[in-house]
């Protein structure tokens, strides 16, 4: 049975954080379990954008900290890196406040700029990653996710994390090859198959709520997640938050392979009670699909175009910067007159304007039927 641990975490006190991810950790059998002597170890934490640690949007800096020092402790050579949506990776980590906790701490600082090809002839929706070269040469790697909120995903944490494994720009092939919802989620659970990442970690003390990953709304939770199957911890995370785990595209699928547990009944969980850490009010992305049940779910893919989100730019917010035009994968944006302007004919509707728009003007919208829909 898979286990996974619920270390209530109040805030980011050091001491607070160190205290939750070692007691995480060590009832899982402790870091040596996953770790040995000498291993090169990455660990990977949600770099999305450079976004201050207060905004919820990047994996906190105690909680990389509390992670570093556990796997230097178990004798680990540490290794972090990511490649973001957008920005410079370098950047990216000084402003979050990882670099200076890789400072600090002696961990390096790896780039994912370079990239090497990996076939996976088990990849049941996608057989072939560019992946950046630190993940193809640790011995061990480590997600270090955030729990948040996903326009396309519904929810991102310890499988979405390892997105960015993909290095650069071959992201945005991936959102052109893998357009639907379902397909794209398939190509991240193969992801998760090819990486195996030794362990998973989830910052969830300070969530996204609403329109994340970038965009939405801090919002308190209070947890650190951990164990050793990553859809395990996704399927706690997403009940910890409201969502039904199996209505998570990468947890259902993941769940239906076998590669991991997406059932919270079939899951050990340990530390604190779930029941304490659930968040009832918990908002989540206006793209949430309605079409779940019944009749209705059967023609859902006939009326796709009347029940997936739009991204709509907000003019007024817009300060035509082109981040969502140079993150576009179809080139489906353009700058006009110094605002954004979306041609939704070549719209693939995988939401990375609304994700990585740093004013926060791409609003989701849902159709006059959606909207009835969810009413009802």
């Amino acid at each position: 049975m898979s286990q996974v641990y619920i270390a209530r975490c109040a805030g980011y006190e050091r001491e607070q954080v160190q205290r939750a991810v070692r007691r995480a950790v060590d009832a899982l059998g402790g870091m040596r379990r996953y770790v040995r002597p000498g291993d090169n170890v990455l660990i990977k934490p949600n770099l999305l954008v450079a976004s201050a640690p207060e905004a919820a949007v990047t994996t906190h800096p105690e909680v990389l900290r509390a992670a570093i020092e556990l796997v230097q402790a178990a004798g680990g050579m540490v290794w972090v890196g990511d490649s973001p949506g957008f920005g410079n990776p370098i950047k990216v980590a000084e402003k979050s406040g990882l670099a200076e906790i890789c400072r600090e701490t002696g961990a390096v600082l790896r780039d994912f700029g370079e990239a090497d090809e990996a076939g996976f002839a088990d990849g049941v929706i996608c057989k072939r990653f560019t992946l950046a070269r630190p993940v193809r040469e640790a011995d061990v790697v480590i997600s270090l996710a955030k729990l948040k909120t996903h326009g396309l995903t519904l929810y991102t944490g310890a499988m979405k994390n390892l997105f960015g494994c993909i290095s650069g720009l071959n992201k945005s092939q991936m959102h052109l090859r893998f357009q639907q919802r379902e397909d794209f989620a398939g190509m991240l659970v193969d992801l998760y198959s090819l990486v195996k990442p030794a362990l998973s970690i989830v910052d969830g003390v300070v969530g996204m709520e609403g329109e994340g990953p970038r965009n939405g709304r801090p919002r308190p939770i209070g947890v650190i997640l951990a164990g050793a199957d990553a859809v395990a911890v996704d399927a706690v995370g997403a009940t910890i938050i409201g969502l039904d785990p199996l209505a998570v595209p990468t947890t259902r699928i993941a769940h239906a392979r076998g590669v991991g547990q997406g059932d919270p009944a079939r899951i050990e969980m340990l530390g604190d009670p779930l029941a304490e850490a659930v968040v009832p009010d918990y908002k989540h992305s206006a793209a949430a699909d309605p079409a779940r049940r019944g009749w209705f779910a059967r023609l859902a893919p006939l009326l796709r175009e009347q029940l997936t989100a739009r991204p709509f730019i907000h003019v007024d917010k817009c300060q035509g910067c082109g981040v969502c035009r140079n993150s576009c994968p179809p080139s489906a944006i353009s700058i006009e007159a110094g605002k954004a302007r979306i041609d939704e004919t070549r719209c693939i509707r995988c939401y990375c304007c609304q994700e990585l728009c740093p004013e926060g003007a791409v609003e989701l919208r849902k159709s006059w039927l959606a909207r009835r829909l969810v009413r009802a």
